[in-house]
């Protein structure tokens, strides 16, 4: 507007058409308002003198310099020329308005209002009359009453765009958007060509209609508008189009127009972390933070951001410190509340965190946002059906609003309830099939379910929307590596590390890649810095890979072994526990015992075949079994197992200290963990030692480190008395033939003859994970590949099946000095009958060492393929030597050493006869093996848990743990291989 339009001087403009008896102003005057609108008083009040001094009772004249005095704090003064301009024209509009322009000024709101109400009662549209009436109105908290106001004066003055512009925003601030947009769309229609009209347009629609937003905005630039003000809003307007690098550009204009402004840098750091496409814009992110902060340090929306984004970027302390001030800044911010409450959640600081969505829900008990919340808080402290109270009242509250309802989506695939979750899943993706954080819990269901190909293909989607963001490729990479993409997944994680380089997680994930391209030492390299990397009381999985993976290649002595292990229990186990209660089992030494299995292996796993004969087999007379499966994803061999216990406890998604809890209520009296130091063990739930007899057995090949595990079940040539024997924290139970009772696969294909016969040559092969083969391992197996001519090398993996990977492995192997030009590389079967044929292609199959295999050997041999061993100084090198002694073929087929063992290989290749009659009678000696005779297994096997009984009922009473530190006894997402949600 122009500024004779502002002042209301030139009645022919600015009335309402004229009132009888308005007063016309002087030249002077008029020159005197106008550079009062300019902001120069004091030469306004010269020309006014000029003027009052020849025509001392004009009384337009006189209301004007009672505005100059009132510009230059002189209230006193402006009174007193006003009342003398009023006296002079008592109907006058402008000595109305300016009387309540004082008012207002000085504090008193009545009478202010008073005179504005007097003066627009004589001309509706003067505008220094409607301003200081809308703004009387709001100050007295009357916002009904300003459209009335407003409304009147664009009736008034309908050619003027003015009113309906202010209309517009004040609908607009009063949250009513359908009457902010029809008057910001009369605006248009009145002043086409005024910039503000636009302006006003284009921020009306920002919400709605995006494109036509940026279209009505940079109508308003092309008219003029060059503020700082415009070019804020046309970046929001941008990044709400993701026209990332547009709108970086208008917000970077906006701080040259106003370098002292906090709102263009706040969003543009709104921007950079909103639209994350990966770490650098996110740090560009906290940096316009920053920046907005030194221009404005007292900025609430700022401090919560920085802190949402900082959390993001894992640093989050110095997130909790921005929430913390967001909330001194802002006490009763329900938003700020949130962050707060979620920071301190992942803190581990679960009271105060819960004390603070409490307060959130008493100031508004209806709201999603905090019952979601609340929810994640109770899920961690363990209170599973809290919890799901919380996030269903939030889901149903928010009526499909992702961002709710994922939670409780969350809450269930943790629960493993996946068809709940994928329902729930179905009507939000209905809503919104674009959804970013819908098709990642979407994905993250079908990796949960082991459908890793479908996962894949949504995370390769959304890779294609967010080419940069962070989740989406660590989410492939850990989906590749369990597909065994192991290349593609390497060179995803190590792009990430690049980007984060002390992130544990990635660290992890790059471990477990390099592990299985032959890269063991690298590997276990990562592993340890994942461990080292990790925030206090986290970490545990990412030791216990360290732990299991040194067993591989030529690796540690066995005191580095132990060494490693017991930091296990040093920072998970013994040293964050405290004595809780005894155990109060019936010490009676003879009665029928409980007996509870702990595996997340009950389901077609190798583990399974040698516990499901063990379970089915106990004299229920003397032990009842109770199996607690910690299976995500159950199959037909669980059901198997289920069905051959007397208890099936699903314990997956319980916390530690429930599990706990459970086996004290369950009166287990002796306690067997199966999996060790292996992926998603129940070590955790050992450490709290809920039973009192506690033993580790079968799935880990070593100690597992745990003070609060009593024995270790294993025999007298897998760990002979007095020979070599590994330092273990549990007492030994060996039992006197076989530690191990093999339970061969349904419909086995018949023994094939010896493949030599129609190849001419002997087929030697080896079926293990390649990473338990050592360079010094392969350089004996080189040496009897060149000790018996024409001979061949078959290596069958599950990470052969894909074709870089492969390539990565052939060319290791080459480097190491193999011939590859011998040997045959054999993906992965697909079917397990598939699997056992494929040994009819082996003449003889060579054991790994110093890691042995255990399923394999057994599988080699069910098929009639003999297994050339080396008998090891370690457990985990020592179970061929168990499960060949117990064959009665320990003379023929085990090497004392590297040599030996070259030695009987090369003799067996040599002896055709003799091969041809193992193949002929290999089955039925393993039949007849104690590995096979489950009655006589099953027998030694009982009398080692009524002695481990009878031992502690003489003994002194014992105790469980209670973990002292909070952190180990929460379930650690960030501690899993599992994709980013």
């Amino acid at each position: 507007m122009n500024r004779k339009q502002a002042v209301g001087v030139n009645r022919g403009e600015d009335s309402a058409g004229g009132k009888t008896g308005a007063l016309s102003a002087a030249p002077l005057v008029v020159q005197a308002a106008a550079l009062l609108d300019d902001g120069d008083a004091q030469r306004a009040e010269i020309l006014l003198d000029m003027h009052l001094e020849r025509h001392p009772d004009d009384p337009l004249a006189l209301a004007f310099c009672a505005l100059t005095h009132l510009a230059l704090d002189d209230a006193t003064g402006a009174a007193d020329l006003a009342g003398r301009a009023l006296g002079l024209a008592p109907d006058d509009a402008i000595c109305l308005s300016t009387l309540g322009q004082i008012y207002w000024k000085t504090g008193d709101l009545p009478r202010a209002e008073q005179f504005f109400r007097l003066a627009l009662n004589r001309e509706p549209a003067m505008v220094k009359a409607v301003e200081g009436m809308t703004a009387v109105l709001k100050a007295t908290k009357r916002f009904d009453d300003v459209g009335p106001v407003l409304e009147t004066a664009a009736a008034a003055a309908p050619q003027k765009a003015m009113f309906p512009q202010a209309l517009s925003h004040h609908y607009r601030v009063v949250g009513k958007a359908d009457e902010a947009l029809a008057a910001a769309r009369r605006a248009v229609a009145i002043g086409e060509g005024e910039a503000r009209s636009w302006r006003e347009l284009g921020v009306c629609l920002i919400s709605t209609a995006k494109e036509d937003s940026v279209e009505a905005l940079t109508r308003a630039v092309a008219l003029g508008d060059d503020s700082a003000e415009i070019w804020n809003i046309l970046g929001v307007a941008l990044g709400y189009l993701e026209r990332l690098d547009e709108a970086r550009d208008a917000f970077r204009r906006a701080i040259e127009r106003a370098p002292d402004g906090a709102q263009p840098w706040t969003n543009l750091g709104n921007l950079e972390t909103r639209f994350k496409k990966g770490e650098r814009c996110l740090e560009d992110g906290i940096a316009a933070y920053r920046e907005a902060l030194v221009r404005d340090p007292n900025s609430y929306e700022v401090h919560n951001n920085l802190a949402l984004a900082l959390r993001e970027l894992g640093q989050k302390e110095d997130a909790l410190a921005h929430a913390r001030r967001a909330l001194e800044l802002r006490p009763d911010d329900e938003v700020v509340m949130g962050t707060l409450a979620n920071l301190l959640r992942h803190l581990g600081e679960l009271t105060e965190a819960r004390a603070v969505m409490e307060m959130a829900l008493e100031r508004s008990p209806d709201s999603p946002e905090h019952h979601a919340n609340m929810g994640l808080i109770l899920l961690v402290e363990g209170d599973l059906e809290g919890a799901e109270r919380y996030l269903r009242i939030a889901a149903e509250a928010a009526d499909s609003t992702p961002e709710i309802c994922l939670n409780l989506v969350q809450f269930l695939m943790g629960q493993h309830r996946y068809g709940e979750a994928g329902e729930l899943l179905k009507g939000i993706l209905a809503e919104d099939p674009d959804h970013v954080r819908t098709r990642m819990s979407q994905a993250l269901l079908y990796f949960n379910q082991y459908e890793y190909e479908e996962a894949e293909r949504i995370y390769r989607d959304l890779l294609k929307v967010l080419p940069k963001d962070w989740n989406v490729r660590y989410s492939l990479g850990v989906t590749l590596w369990n597909r065994g993409k192991m290349i593609e997944a390497l060179d995803i994680a190590k792009e990430l590390v690049k980007e984060r380089p002390n992130d544990s997680g990635v660290l992890n994930l790059i471990g477990c890649c390099a592990n299985d391209v032959l890269e063991v030492p690298y590997a276990n390299g990562q592993f340890r810095r994942a461990v080292d990397e990790s925030p206090p009381g986290t970490g545990a999985s990412f030791l216990s890979n360290l732990c299991f993976n040194s067993h591989y290649g030529d690796g540690p002595s066995k005191e580095e072994l132990f060494a490693m292990h017991r930091e296990w229990d040093q920072r998970f186990g013994s040293a964050v526990t405290t004595p809780g209660p005894t155990h109060e089992n019936d010490r009676n030494p003879d009665r029928r015992l409980r007996i509870g299995y702990v595996s997340p292996d009950f389901r077609r796993h190798s583990v399974a075949y040698f516990i499901v004969p063990v379970i089915a087999n106990h004299d229920r007379n003397q032990f009842e079994v109770t199996c607690y499966s910690l299976v995500t994803a159950p199959d037909m061999m669980t059901d198997l197992i289920k069905e051959n216990c007397d208890r099936w406890r699903e314990a997956a998604a319980w916390t530690h200290d429930q599990f706990a809890e459970e086996v004290k209520r369950d009166e287990i009296d002796i306690l067997i963990d199966l999996s060790g130091h292996t992926g998603d063990s129940g070590l955790p739930v050992f450490v709290r030692k809920p039973a009192p007899v506690q033993v580790t057995y079968l799935g880990y090949p070593n100690t597992t480190g745990l003070s609060a595990i009593d024995w270790r079940l294993t025999d007298i040539h897998a760990d002979p008395q007095g020979q070599d024997e590994d330092p273990m924290s549990e007492r030994p139970y060996r039992l006197p033939r076989s530690f191990l009772l093999y339970r061969p696969v349904d419909d086995l294909p018949d023994v094939t003859p010896p493949p030599f016969l129609e190849n001419g040559y002997v087929t030697f092969g080896s079926f293990n994970n390649l990473s338990k083969l050592s360079r010094t391992c392969l350089r004996t197996w080189m040496e009897i590949l060149d000790a018996v001519p024409d001979s061949r090398l078959l290596l069958k993996a599950k990470v052969l099946r894909d074709p870089p990977t492969r390539e990565r492995i052939a060319l290791t192997l080459a480097d190491w000095g193999l011939d590859m030009k011998r040997v045959d590389l054999v993906s992965y079967a697909p079917t397990l009958r598939t699997h056992m044929q494929t040994y009819g292609k082996v003449d003889i199959a060579l054991d790994t060492f110093p890691y042995n295999g255990t399923t394999t050997t057994y599988e080699a041999l069910q098929m009639g393929v003999p297994v050339v061993g080396c008998r090891g100084t370690r457990h985990s090198g020592r179970v061929g030597a168990s499960i060949l002694t117990n064959l009665g073929l320990a003379a023929d087929l085990l090497g004392e050493g590297a040599e030996d063992m070259r030695e009987k290989a090369v003799a067996l290749a040599h002896d055709l006869p003799r091969l041809t009659t193992l193949r002929a009678t290999l089955r039925d000696i393993l039949r007849a093996s104690p590995g096979r005779q489950t009655m006589a297994f099953m027998a030694d096997l009982e009398v080692a848990y009524r002695d481990m009984w009878r031992q502690w009922v003489a003994g002194p009473l014992t105790h469980g743990w209670i973990v002292t530190d909070p952190r180990p006894s929460r379930i650690e997402a960030e501690d899993a291989i599992t994709p980013e949600l």
